[in-house]
């Protein structure tokens, strides 16, 4: 693994969000701030660790190698309404009118006299309160206004209270929480929560040790711990403690597809094993044979497949691509007890497809360019980017249920004595005319969601 450094201002991505390095502290802990402003601390070896896993990135050099600027933003003290909500910003001009009117009337706030209530009153009636502010609360306001330097210490921290989806722990206890996390339960390692948690408490009493009583880190519980664990994406988690490539099978996208083909432009070409038993002509005893189809990717309607004991070869693909693109007019001829048709023929312009040896095969790479059709190879062990083939063979195995020799999927798993080998009695023209027979007057008069 290539060395790596933090410095700050650095940016890169973390979990597929942008990130930068706000500050460098002792010993070894990175401060950085993501998107919605919020800062973490991590460890360097934890960092480290991310990049190990490929969930951290940086971004490539921009052209001409400039370095961005090492400058410190500049910073304003001042809190700015504009960035309040409407209703914390109207609450801070009301308790700004309350002041304003009691100061301006001179009239004292030792006690509630009859002149300051109808000072309050007036104001009261003016902002269409339903009652008045009790004296302890103005006298609290006046005392956040003379704290604060100016009006803007009146304006309620809204986003600071508790509630639904946040917290009242105090900020220094939060931050403990959010270092364990970061650097000990979202680690490869994978400890329980109650080992992160039993963590943080020990490092809160041991920073407790060294800090007065009234900047003492309060405890948490395992509760609230549990909550702030449970609060984290769960692409975050995933891809910590197990892997950035377990992260994506996961959270892959799993809503409708982005690619747009008109009929018959677009097919998927895959081959699988059978869940079915059927007697090897050359062997004379019971093999799973290998099925290649053909699928066209609006309709999900098979096109055309090969069935044979041989192995994946770019011969399958292409004998499974003579028959998908001629015509089935053999149907009624070969099998006259099938009662529905087979209107599927025609070549495509595009065949997606697998990076198997047979697909990159020149034989197969001719026989495409010959016939126009571009081929397109799905990125390496994605299998869902040719999901409707492999939907597909599921539904075509379970298709096969109850016929002598069925396997099912978990043969090898399985612990009975049932031999589906000893019931096959099948040939490979009977297979295959029972595959024509569940294609054609099952699978096809069916509805399915590509037609929908």
């Amino acid at each position: 693994m290539p060395l790596i450094s933090f410095v700050r201002d650095l940016a890169f991505t973390l979990f597929n969000k942008p990130y930068k390095v706000v500050a460098i502290k002792e010993p070894d802990i990175v401060e950085i701030e993501g998107p919605d402003g919020a800062t973490r601390e991590y460890e360097l070896d934890s960092l480290s660790a991310q990049y190990g896993l490929r969930n951290l990135r940086f971004p490539k050099p921009p052209p001409g190698n400039k370095k961005p600027s090492t400058a410190p933003p500049a910073k304003i003290a001042m809190r700015p309404s504009s960035d309040l909500s409407d209703n914390a910003r109207n609450d801070g001009l009301q308790k700004k009118q309350y002041l304003d009117a009691i100061i301006h009337s001179g009239v004292s706030m030792t006690r509630m006299t009859p002149a300051l209530e109808q000072v309050i009153n007036q104001v009261t009636a003016e902002c269409r309160r339903e009652k008045n502010p009790s004296l302890s609360t103005l006298r609290r306001w006046l005392s956040q206004r003379l704290r604060g330097g100016d009006d803007t210490a009146l304006m309620p921290y809204y986003a600071r209270r508790g509630g639904g989806g946040k917290s009242r722990l105090a900020a220094a206890t939060q931050r403990e929480i959010h270092r364990v996390i970061d650097n000990l339960y979202l680690s490869p390692q994978r400890p329980s929560a109650k080992t992160c948690f039993d963590t943080c408490i020990a490092n809160i009493a041991e920073k407790n040790q060294w800090l007065p009583t009234s900047q003492q880190i309060d405890t948490p519980s395992y509760r609230s711990f549990l909550r702030f664990v449970q609060r984290r994406e769960g692409y975050e988690v995933l891809a910590s403690r197990w892997g950035r490539r377990e992260a994506e099978l996961r959270y892959r996208s799993s809503g409708k597809a982005t690619e747009q083909y008109s009929l018959n432009e677009c097919w998927e070409l895959d081959h699988t094993i059978l869940d079915l038993f059927v007697i090897n002509p050359q062997t004379q005893k019971p093999e799973r044979p290998r099925i290649t189809v053909a699928l066209e990717y609006v309709s999900r309607s098979p096109m055309g497949f090969d069935l044979d004991f041989s192995g994946t070869s770019a011969q399958a693909s292409l004998d499974c691509i003579h028959h998908a693109i001629l015509p089935k007019t053999y149907l009624k001829e070969r099998y006259p007890h099938i009662q529905g048709k087979w209107p599927c023929y025609g070549a495509p312009r595009i065949i997606k497809v697998d990076n198997g040896m047979e697909f990159h095969s020149k034989s197969f790479k001719h026989a495409c360019l010959d016939l126009s059709i571009q081929i397109q190879y799905c990125a390496t062990a994605s299998p869902w980017q040719k999901g409707r083939i492999e939907r597909f063979f599921r539904t075509l195995n379970s298709g096969l249920v109850g016929l002598p020799g069925y396997s099912g999927s978990h043969l090898y798993n399985d612990k009975s004595d049932k031999r589906p080998d000893r019931t096959a009695v099948l040939t490979l023209p009977q297979a295959m005319e029972q595959i024509h027979m569940w294609i054609v007057d099952e699978y096809l008069p069916k509805n399915h969601r590509g037609e929908e």
